[in-house]
């Protein structure tokens, strides 16, 4: 699978995961336990459900040719990272289901977005690179002294 696709997927994954915590912000019940059925708990599921909503648009229109692809590949890899070392610091006092759910969603997340902005990234970079230069048909290869 190329890394448009996996892009494109990773958006369209966020962008659900987004809708579902707005439209149920009960959901989060299994990762912080029964604080999320309080209205507080869904002030903050909901803000997280929208955050998450505008990270997958942000990138899907992004990966559709809007540029900045890297950086909201970013801010997406913020944001999880932020869930995980959330989670992490709470680990003892979660549900045991969700802690574990939630540690692998977003380390899954964290290395997707960083091995995708990392492969755009080195596109870019191939893209840039004058003719004759790097290994590539028609490169100069230099000869030693």
């Amino acid at each position: 699978m190329d890394a448009i696709r996996l892009a494109r997927g990773l958006a369209v994954g966020r962008m659900s995961v987004g809708a579902g915590l707005l439209v149920a912000p009960g959901l989060t019940r299994v990762w912080v336990g029964a604080s999320a059925a309080e209205p507080g708990g869904k002030v903050l599921t909901r803000a997280l459900g929208v955050r998450d909503l505008a990270l997958g648009v942000g990138l899907l229109q992004a990966v559709r040719g809007g540029g900045g692809v890297g950086r909201w590949l970013g801010a997406g890899v913020l944001a999880d990272g932020g869930d995980l070392a959330a989670t992490l610091a709470a680990w003892e006092r979660l549900p045991s289901l969700g802690r574990v759910g939630v540690t692998a969603a977003a380390a899954s997340s964290v290395g997707l977005g960083l091995g995708l902005a990392w492969a755009q990234r080195s596109a870019r970079r191939a893209e840039a690179q004058p003719a004759g230069r790097g290994l590539g048909p028609g490169a100069e290869v230099p000869r030693p002294c």
